[in-house]
Parts: C-alpha cells; sequence; structure tokens
C-alpha cells in the first residue's frame, strides 16, 4: 500500500510503555495497512517506492539513555528501480499532485451541492418526479414544434468538423469533377439457405433467374423509372441507351427479359450461360459479387477457370439510380413506389410459392425509413409511459 504521506512522520512512540506493549499494539499510530514486522522486532514502512527500515529494539534498547524519540532509519537497500529513477519518481509525484487536485476539486461539489440535493430528493420524491415529467413532456413537445426533421445518417453519427467529412464533401462537390455516387438498391433472392439451384429431384436453375427477372421487373415497371434513369450518367454496352446500371446475373442477357426467355429454355442452358467467363458485353464476370457462395463441378469457387456452377445459396443484384442531390426528391418518391411493389412481390412469393423462393431488399432510402420507424415507436411507449407515470403520481398522492 502507498502512503499518503511520509510513514515514519506518522510513527509515535511512548518511552513510558515497555517494549513488550509496543509490540503488542502492533504500532497502530502508524496505518498497520502501510506498514510490515518481522519477528526481528523491526518496521518496514513505505513511501512511494522505497522502503523505509525502523530499527525499534535499537531505537529502545535503553530507554534511560534515549529519552526522546530517537529512532534510527535507513533506506533498505533493496530500494526499487522506480526509487533510482528521476523519471519515474517525477511522473509518481506528478500522479499524487494530480489526484489531490481532482480530490479537492471534487470534494466541494459532492458536498456542498449533490449531498444537500439528493437529500432534498429524498424528502420531497413526488416534487422531483412530477417534474422530471412536466420537463420530459415539455421537451419533447418544444422538439416536435420546431421544425423537427430527421437529418441524413452522415449527419448524425459523424463529427462534422472531422477531416473526413470535409474531404467526402469536397469530393461530392462539382469542383472536384468526381461523378456523384448512385443510388443503389440491392436484391437479393434466395431459397434461406437452400441450394438455389435446386437438386437431383427438383432442378431450379431456370427457375431461379425467372425469379431474379421477376423482382428486377418490379422495380423497372414502378412508375417514374425511366425518366430517372435517363438522368443517369451511364451508357449501356450493348444498346447505347443512357439508362440505370444493373448489375446482377441478368446482365448474362444484358438485363433484357425478352432475351432470356428466348435463348434459355432448360436448367441446363441457364448453368452454362452463368458458367461463363464474360458478359455479353465484354465486362469479366465476378461471380462471388453475383451469386453468393457459389460453388462449381471441378471443386473450385470460381467457374470463370473452368467448370459449371452446381451451388449457390443467392443472388444479389444492385441497380443503380441518380445520385446527384438535384434529383434526390424524385428518387425518394420513386423508391418509396418501388418499396411497394417489391412488398406486393415478395407477399406473393411467401403465399403462393412452394419452392420456398425469398425476397428481400434494401433502397438507398432504408436506412432512414428504418430511423424514422424505430422513432416513432419509441415516441409512442414514451407517451404511454408518460401517461403511466402520471397516472402512478396522481395514485401515489
Amino acid at each position: 500500500m502507498r502512503c499518503s504521506s511520509f510513514c515514519v512522520d506518522l510513527l509515535y512512540i511512548d518511552h513510558t510503555k515497555n517494549k513488550d506493549s509496543i509490540k503488542q499494539t502492533n504500532l497502530t499510530k502508524l496505518s498497520t495497512n502501510m506498514v510490515t514486522s518481522d519477528n526481528s522486532g523491526k518496521v518496514q514502512a513505505r513511501d512511494g517506492d522505497a522502503f523505509i527500515t525502523i530499527g525499534l529494539e535499537e531505537a529502545l534498547s535503553d530507554p534511560q539513555e534515549q529519552p526522546g524519540p530517537d529512532i534510527k532509519l535507513s533506506i533498505d537497500e533493496a530500494t526499487t528501480d522506480a526509487a533510482k529513477s528521476p523519471s519515474t519518481a517525477s511522473q509518481a509525484s506528478f500522479s499524487k499532485t494530480w489526484t489531490r487536485v481532482i480530490t479537492s476539486f471534487m470534494r466541494p461539489i459532492l458536498r456542498g451541492l449533490l449531498q444537500p440535493l439528493t437529500r432534498h430528493a429524498a424528502t420531497y420524491p413526488k416534487s422531483y418526479v412530477g417534474s422530471i415529467v412536466f420537463i420530459s413532456i415539455a421537451l419533447m413537445a418544444v422538439g416536435l414544434a420546431t421544425n423537427f426533421t430527421l437529418v441524413a445518417e452522415g449527419d448524425v453519427w459523424t463529427p462534422q468538423d472531422a477531416r473526413s467529412v470535409s474531404h467526402g464533401n469536397w469530393i461530392d462537390s462539382d469542383e472536384s469533377g468526381f461523378p456523384k455516387n448512385p443510388r443503389y438498391t440491392m436484391l437479393i433472392v434466395h431459397r434461406n439457405g437452400k441450394n438455389i439451384f435446386g437438386d437431383a429431384e427438383q432442378e431450379l436453375a431456370y427457375e431461379s433467374v425467372q425469379r431474379v427477372f421477376q423482382a428486377v421487373d418490379a422495380v423497372r415497371g414502378t412508375a417514374g423509372y425511366q425518366s430517372l434513369c435517363a438522368k443517369r450518367e451511364y451508357v449501356h454496352p450493348v444498346t447505347n441507351e443512357t439508362t440505370c446500371d444493373i448489375l446482377g446475373i441478368t446482365e448474362f442477357w444484358d438485363s433484357n427479359t425478352g432475351l432470356f426467355y428466348q435463348d434459355v429454355h432448360t436448367n441446363q442452358n441457364a448453368l452454362e450461360a452463368m458458367s461463363t467467363k464474360t458478359f455479353p458485353s465484354g465486362k469479366s464476370v465476378d461471380l462471388n459479387q453475383i451469386i453468393g457462395f457459389n460453388e462449381c463441378d471441378n471443386g473450385s469457387i470460381d467457374c470463370t477457370i473452368g467448370g459449371e456452377l452446381t451451388s449457390g445459396e443467392a443472388y444479389v443484384t444492385l441497380i443503380g439510380f441518380p445520385g446527384e442531390e438535384s434529383f434526390e426528391d424524385r428518387a425518394l418518391d420513386f423508391e418509396a413506389d418501388m418499396i411497394d411493389n417489391l412488398k406486393e412481390l415478395q407477399k406473393a412469393w411467401v403465399s403462393k410459392d412452394s419452392i420456398d423462393f425469398r425476397l428481400e431488399f434494401i433502397a438507398y432510402r432504408s436506412f432512414d425509413d428504418e430511423f424514422l420507424r424505430a422513432m416513432s415507436v419509441d415516441f409512442r411507449k414514451c407517451r404511454w409511459c408518460m401517461w403511466q407515470n402520471g397516472w402512478d403520481l396522481w395514485h401515489w398522492r
């Protein structure tokens, strides 16, 4: 244990007592947690990282010759390295000083403010509970009445004075010349962990690709798709049409539903098309990006080096919409309608499907929608809690 002050300064020995009584008291005037003693009658007291040896037998061998508390002190030869090091000693001294400063600063606050406040709250609990309920309701009402809006997630979670924010703002500005990041919508078609290509008893490769085209067509069939995608800075490499880019297995057929039905009639046709190294547009295929947990008949997880797809657990499709701020309002309205259409398709698959195909999706606005939904639910719970607390307080009276 460390001494709060120099241990030896706390030592007081009354020479009117005999040595036995001194040993029995075990030097109670010196904090028992700060000293150690042994059978030789010596006591070691610790000051910081240095050990002080107090020779009681030598100091009290003849009380008549030593009428005063003349105690011999010596620094233990086994002084630690910390005591020898000036830097460590200075750090220890600073730590003690800093602790004393903080303690002296906090003690008046605790004694002068918190203790009277807690005592008063314990004496008048009803007043405090009522005040807290009233202030909570008032603050919520003020927040809702003063232009309450849901800000973007970046403004919520990221410190606005961070360097990464300033860099991101410059990249998004017209000055940088970088193209705007698109507003991607992700579609995932799966079978709850089962092989989306089916098995020997039920081959589903053709059916699974057809389901992906159904989901993509649900997006493309939403009102406003053509006009919104006409503002996208993407030109289809085959049709030379300015449109929204679609990344997924539909690219094996240029994202053309009619071309898929024209070229593919069997499960084998679908697997052969998806096992090629490049898309018809000439772009290289990255199966790990568009088919989750895919495997091939050659034992490889990369069918582009040879082999044919044998299993996979999910199709992943990305559709990019214009990301410019000038189109944000139109994009938000479109995405709201698109989400409704995708939900209807979800319900149709669940209610009428015996193959267990499922559709999951996330739009660019989905985070804000979920954030707002959670806050709305919390507000409803908060109103109920306030009513319940008020009712309890009324009966408490």
